[in-house]
């Protein structure tokens, strides 16, 4: 593995490397892509099993880490890829068209995992990853433990919900906040959590997102850091794009091989029913929204990929993120959600009766519905990126994860 200084392909074209010093684009990118379509066939055959297990099947498990995909968006510094958001966002939809489920799983690890060694300490970096160790992180941030001072770190407890990854990390990663005021991520074992398997959902289910509690585990500073603020330790610029919007990229990469797969879902289904007469997926109307369809898809497709590559030239010319620009990164993660959630449902629409019956299809359909009710792309985020495209936030205005602030209005 080298390092590249480029901008990351947006049209899959070369671009000059001098335009984005610090910016790393793997060059392992492509053969990582061709092992992932070699196992195409396994991951979609054991879907419906993982569904059934609440977790991907140890073939599939296996086969992933012979792909080496967990250390995909790694810093390079730690033995990993260090794949480029827009090299990230690819690789999860292909992912997904394969295994929506088995994507879920893995999207949170393998983005949880990178930012953990990116900027945690040096100490926490020879325990997790020295000796060709790699430790795969997996927890949540978003509601935090509560967290008491002592000497050299601090003692957490709490229970934290939607631990996807759960199946296959070895580590948490998980949101604290000390009795000191400071927000931080907490690094720690998975062993030292008492995991509870609840996880009775709609859809996601081969996911494993179960909740966690700890009960009084000693971190030390060394295993913690800010996510507000981090200090980046490793890798290259990408790093210096905030943890929240780096995890968002995932779930946008994750909806638009939803959106592949259905269309590929339904087109087989017209297919297969062409000859039978009087069937809605033959008909002038199907044939229009089936365009429409893979216009939204292909739109939701190029608007990611374009905010990312805008993004990744940013930063990578050692500038930091706009107020407009986050907006817009996260505005191209709600966009392809609601476009997987618009396709889910003009399926329900135009597939008869194929829907109800246990299939490919209907497990797509529910994860779809599950996967949009993520904060990601939730309403009160959607509703505060408008507002501020709009014009109508501070001009001082500023995210924080998920909230937009704004210093002169408060």
């Amino acid at each position: 593995m080298s390092e590249v200084a480029a901008p990351s392909v947006v049209d899959d074209r070369p671009q000059d490397p001098q335009e984005s010093p610090g910016l790393r684009v793997s060059p392992e990118f492509d053969a990582m892509m061709a092992r992932l379509a070699e196992k195409a066939e396994l991951i979609r055959r054991d879907g419906p099993e993982g569904e059934r297990l609440g977790r991907p099947t140890d073939e599939v498990i296996a086969a992933l880490h012979e792909i080496d995909v967990f250390r995909a968006m790694m810093p390079l510094e730690v033995g990993g890829y260090e794949f480029s958001p827009t090299q990230q966002i690819r690789l999860m939809e292909a992912l997904a068209w394969h295994d929506s489920g088995t994507a879920w799983t893995f999207l949170g690890v393998v983005d949880v995992s990178a930012l953990v060694a990116a900027y945690v300490d040096d100490v926490a970096i020879e325990e997790y990853f020295g000796e060709g160790r790699c430790a795969l992180f997996s927890g949540q941030g978003t509601k935090p433990g509560v967290a008491r001072r002592v000497e050299g770190g601090y003692v957490i407890s709490g229970e934290w919900q939607f631990n996807s990854g759960s199946p296959v990390s070895t580590h948490l990663h998980t949101g604290i906040l000390g009795d000191d005021g400071r927000f931080l991520m907490a690094t720690l074992p998975a062993d030292r959590a008492e995991h509870i398997p609840n996880w009775d959902v709609l859809g996601l289910r081969a996911t494993g997102s179960h909740d966690y509690r700890i009960d009084e585990a000693f971190v030390a500073d060394t295993h913690t850091y800010d996510p507000i603020t981090p200090v980046q330790r490793r890798g290259g610029a990408m790093f210096q794009i905030e943890l929240a919007y780096l995890a968002s990229m995932q779930h946008a990469g994750w909806a638009l091989g939803v959106c592949k797969r259905l269309l590929e879902e339904i087109r087989e289904l017209g297919k297969a029913k062409a000859a039978r007469p009087s069937v809605a997926t033959s008909t002038d109307a199907f044939y229009m929204a089936y365009a429409d369809m893979e216009a939204r898809y292909r739109g939701a497709r190029a608007f990611l990929l374009d905010v990312w590559g805008d993004a990744e030239r940013t930063v990578g010319a050692g500038r930091k993120l706009s107020t407009e620009q986050v907006s817009l990164l996260q505005l191209g993660t709600i966009a392809t959600n609601r476009t997987a959630q618009y396709i889910a449902n003009e399926i329900a629409t135009w597939t008869g009766t194929a829907l109800i019956r246990e299939c490919d299809l209907q497990r797509y359909f529910r994860d779809t519905y599950t996967g949009v009710t993520h904060l990601v792309c939730s309403p009160p985020v959607h509703q505060e990126v408008g507002r501020q495209l709009a014009g109508r936030a501070a001009d001082d205005a500023y995210w924080a994860f998920y909230d937009l602030i704004e210093p002169s209005a408060a």
